[in-house]
């Protein structure tokens, strides 16, 4: 029931920020060998939902052949090949990672950024998920925009990245940060906590970068330690 009302939390808040991300249930299971070699496009859904699974339990080398073996029937499959991204960065096959977020990218602004801007731009539809890992009280969700979200003119923010903090236990809320780079003065990089109350947003400097745009898995893992280290 836990697991369950994790699920729920989730789905609802990737709705509310707009994270174009899939993200199912996380209840286990179990993959043998030979299941791989039954699977046909009819049950990729099927078996979406049961890589998701072993990801969210940190199950990455367990999910990598499954992943596999469906970009094989849909090799052009943003969401398995951003499964993919997660895999290969949970298992430290960091070069390998970052080729299939090149592709990701060439292959969204090849056949899908035409169609995302005549929808207008949906923030529903803006990012995917590179990075799965995890916090002692958090499922830690990082995610890269296709194209970097710019709020202001002259003087503007730019926010590349964005991390999402699911609770594992239910005592924690859902939460919410992004990478913004401002041009004010000098280009300043930061992460920021986004809060929300009732019709007011606030956003709260938490970790600074200075000049330099750090890599996602930095970001993820400084926050890690940040939320491990948080003073409840």
């Amino acid at each position: 029931m836990k697991q369950f009302k994790v699920w729920i939390m989730i789905i609802a808040f990737l709705a509310m920020t707009g994270c174009g991300v899939k993200m199912t249930g996380i209840a286990g299971h179990e993959v043998e060998k030979s299941t791989l070699e039954q699977i046909n496009k009819d049950d990729l859904d099927e078996y979406d939902q049961k890589i998701q699974d072993l990801l969210y339990q940190g199950k990455f080398k367990e999910a990598e052949p499954m992943v596999s073996k469906c970009l094989e029937m849909a090799p052009y499959n943003i969401s398995f090949l951003a499964k993919k991204d997660i895999v290969l960065n949970g298992l430290g096959r960091y070069i390998e990672a970052d080729q299939v977020r090149n592709e990701i990218l060439d292959l969204w602004h090849k056949n899908f950024k035409d169609a995302w801007i005549r929808k207008g731009s949906p923030k529903s539809e803006a990012t995917w998920a590179r990075i799965l890992s995890f916090s002692e009280d958090y499922y830690v969700i990082g995610t890269e925009y296709y194209a970097p979200e710019i709020i202001g003119d002259e003087a503007k923010i730019v926010i590349t990245y964005k991390i999402i903090l699911a609770p594992i236990s239910e005592d924690k809320q859902i939460r919410l940060f992004k990478l913004e780079m401002s041009n004010l003065i000098a280009e300043y990089y930061v992460l920021c906590e986004y809060i929300f109350n009732d019709d007011q947003t606030m956003h709260i400097q938490r970790i600074p970068y200075g000049g330099e745009r750090p890599h996602l898995r930095d970001v993820v893992s400084d926050l890690i330690v940040y939320l491990n280290n948080e003073e409840i």
